[in-house]
């Protein structure tokens, strides 16, 4: 079994999320840049962890960082 770890910025309107741009291996730390940015929704940490058989297994979520209403 094999864990990856990506970080996901959610983009959209009223807590809605259209459109998601994901950093992950060395770029992960680009996630930050992205606080407070006009529409951003939310920032989550995304672990995976992968069964070379049987694909995503598992997958742990973590909100980072999310607007304020």
């Amino acid at each position: 079994m094999k864990k990856f770890i990506e970080y996901r910025i959610h983009y959209g309107e009223d807590g809605d999320s259209i459109n998601i741009l994901s950093y992950e291996g060395k770029d992960w730390r680009k996630w930050k840049q992205h606080i407070g940015e006009e529409g951003v929704q939310w920032i989550e940490r995304v672990e995976d962890t992968i069964c070379e058989y049987n694909g995503v297994v598992d997958s742990d979520y973590e909100i980072l960082w999310m607007v304020k209403e």
